[in-house]
């Protein structure tokens, strides 16, 4: 499997992927409502890159479909920096209730109040042990954290990593997002991680501290078994 295969770079391809994962009628009709306003919200914004943001947000909605997730949380993928990049013409930086109103109406308000955690969902090796260790029996926390760990994918295989000051820093957060997501159950996108780390010819696994992905591994699997 490669890491980046079948990834999704347009609404239409998008669309195709869904349908073809069994969405609703009314589910297809919302993706394209959240599009028109992930259209309209990041159409000024760029990645460090140079590539346009929206092409992002579609390719993290992907990811989140590929690795199995319901519509809801698909959608708040395909949005999930509406509060910390989006630009709703207000001037304001702040999360809004017209902001939120926009956004619920957009992709509904299961998918609205997962992009909300996600403008202040904690994600970083220091939040490893509630990431791993801990049961998430929360439906919202495991879903803001799948829309993490597909907005992370997509980062390495677009080498988003070089916004990041140390490159071993980004591995080391790549490592808590392989363990806590084959924590979670996401094989899937935790294989595609594996993946893309390995080929990745700037930040390579040389740079992570096996013993403590070891540690942490040895945790997870305890927490598991609690």
């Amino acid at each position: 499997m490669d890491a980046a295969a079948a990834v999704a770079q347009t609404e239409d391809q998008l669309l195709r992927q869904v349908r073809a994962r069994g969405w609703s009628e009314a589910d297809q009709e919302r993706l394209v409502t959240a599009h028109a306003l992930g259209t309209r919200i990041f159409d000024s914004r760029r990645r460090v890159t140079g590539k346009p943001f929206l092409g992002h947000v579609v390719r993290t909605a992907s990811f989140a479909d590929d690795a199995g997730e319901r519509p809801a949380v698909v959608l708040a993928a395909l949005l999930h920096s509406a509060y910390t990049r989006g630009d709703f013409s207000d001037g304001t930086r702040e999360v809004t209730p017209a902001k939120r109103a926009a956004v619920t109406a957009a992709a509904g308000p299961e998918a609205e109040l997962v992009v909300l955690a996600y403008a202040t969902f904690p994600f970083g090796y220091a939040d490893v042990d509630a990431l791993c260790t801990g049961p998430l029996v929360e439906h919202l926390t495991r879903d803001v954290l799948a829309a993490r760990l597909a907005n992370l994918l997509d980062e390495m295989l677009e080498r988003e990593h070089w916004k990041y000051t140390n490159p071993g820093q980004f591995a080391e957060l790549v490592d808590v997002g392989i363990v806590a997501a084959r924590h979670q159950g996401m094989t899937r996108i935790a294989d595609r991680l594996e993946l893309g780390l390995v080929a990745d010819d700037v930040v390579r696994p040389k740079r992570r501290s096996p013993r403590r992905l070891r540690h942490l591994t040895r945790r997870a699997m305890l927490g598991k078994r609690r």
